[in-house]
């Protein structure tokens, strides 16, 4: 498959299978495990694999076929030990050696490997962090937890002057009064309490207090508590309104998984492309809880269709940082730097990194692998990882207009807001005076 800026080409479409027979080498870039083995041909663009490619074939003096297999997968393993994909063709003997294929030990049975030359992790690419709607601003200022446990204060502080005055105006002694007033006065009642409470907790006084001391000194602690609770609640209110609050970004899969399950389980959603190669292995595989439960909800798309979703909203994209970074870098990167996806900090799969993959017993692999040992040595696979990665991105579509017009500023759009209306206030004074 492309994975630019590490394997990149173009396909020829056709179904070629026997051409170029004089050729030595047979080379496959994707997975696939059909039959037929390799389909077309495909003309290899700039990449680190074709550069490294090109300088063994001028070294060795070997020339190359490159094919895509049927399927278009990188490799999965199947119940009776037969490979998918680019592995799979490697296990029949239906390609010599494959360049980009990832290091797995269920691998080894089927295929063998050159050294790593570049490792990439898995990361989850969201949507940047974007302002949350003020509706909700007035109880932003403490959490949900808080909130829950003012509520229970409250009621149980209203329920305790209610019990405390009952019995002390039915204990020995009582008056069955609540005031001082020689008058006498109403009984007070549950309701009347819980919304004494609730008036203290708003800063509305009391109109007298109880006469009872133990009930005096439940009112002024009260009385206490909630002047310091709105005083915070007042210094929090402003700086959330001062500073808008951002929606989360994700880091983590735990994250995503919390972000769906406060969404009812029906917001969120994610998924990977449909080229079932260690990504599907490792989430297939894994007996962590959090990933199982990743994995139950995956859904195979392809990057665009991704990215798109992505961008909507309530959408992440499980794919790898240097593949997904050059993308970024390419499409959706204004010319000032600005992209509106993030990519999370958090790196999955600790595997051994890319190799290119051998049929068994191929009597080549360990003369390419001195010469891979060389140009890691020689620092030139890095060079060449940062020219192309700069490469894609200065060669990049992004000044096309649909990418701006999707990359607008809130900035841009307020100025343009202003400016319409100016000339709507000018237009219309210009009406009223003529």
């Amino acid at each position: 498959m492309d994975w630019y800026p590490i394997l990149s080409f173009t396909r020829n479409n056709n179904n070629n299978n026997n051409n170029n027979n004089n050729n030595n080498n047979n080379n496959t870039d994707s997975t696939s495990s059909s039959s037929s083995g390799l389909s077309f041909s495909v003309t290899p663009k700039d990449s680190l694999d074709l550069r490294m490619l090109t300088a063994f074939a001028n070294t060795l003096n070997f020339t190359y076929v490159m094919r895509m297999p049927t399927d278009e997968q990188w490799g999965v393993s199947r119940t009776d030990g037969v490979w998918t994909g680019t592995v799979g063709t490697l296990q029949r003997h239906e390609a010599d050696y494959s360049m980009l294929l990832s290091w797995m030990a269920s691998r080894l049975s089927a295929v063998d490997y050159s050294r790593v030359y570049v490792s990439e992790p898995l990361v989850i690419v969201t949507a940047k962090e974007g302002t949350l709607p003020q509706i909700f601003a007035l109880v932003r200022p403490f959490p949900v937890s808080l909130w829950a446990w003012v509520l229970v204060m409250t009621m149980g502080v209203g329920v305790v002057m209610w019990a405390l005055h009952q019995a002390w105006v039915r204990g020995p002694g009582g008056s069955g009064r609540v005031g001082g007033e020689r008058g006498g006065e109403r009984e007070m009642t549950l309701c009347t309490s819980l919304m004494s409470a609730w008036g203290i907790l708003l800063e509305d006084p009391l109109p007298r207090l109880p006469q009872h001391l133990t009930a005096q000194m439940v009112v002024g602690w009260w009385w206490v508590f909630c002047m310091l609770l709105m005083t915070a609640y007042r210094s929090s209110l402003i700086s959330h309104l001062s500073v808008p609050d951002k929606s989360p970004t994700i880091d983590t899969l735990d994250q995503l998984l919390r972000q769906e399950e406060e969404g009812g389980g029906g917001g969120w959603s994610w998924g990977m492309e449909g080229t079932y190669g260690i990504g599907w292995e490792w989430f297939r595989k894994s007996t962590v809880p959090t990933v199982q439960k990743v994995y139950d909800k995956i859904e195979a798309l392809d990057k665009d269709e991704h990215l798109r979703r992505v961008l909507r909203g309530k959408h992440a994209f499980l794919t790898w940082k240097y593949y997904i970074q050059s993308t970024i870098l390419s499409h959706y990167t204004t010319p000032t730097g600005y992209t509106p996806l993030y990519i999370s900090r958090t790196h999955y799969i600790n595997y051994g990194g890319y190799g290119w993959g051998f049929r068994k017993g191929a009597p080549f692999r360990l003369r390419l692998d001195s010469l891979k040992q060389r140009l890691l040595e020689a620092g030139l696979v890095n060079q060449w990882m940062t020219e192309l990665i700069e490469a894609g991105a200065r060669n990049s579509p992004t000044n096309n207009n649909n990418t701006n017009t999707s990359l607008l500023t809130n900035v841009q759009v307020r100025f343009e807001r202003v400016g319409e209306g100016l000339v709507r206030s000018y237009t219309n004074a210009n009406g009223g005076l003529n």
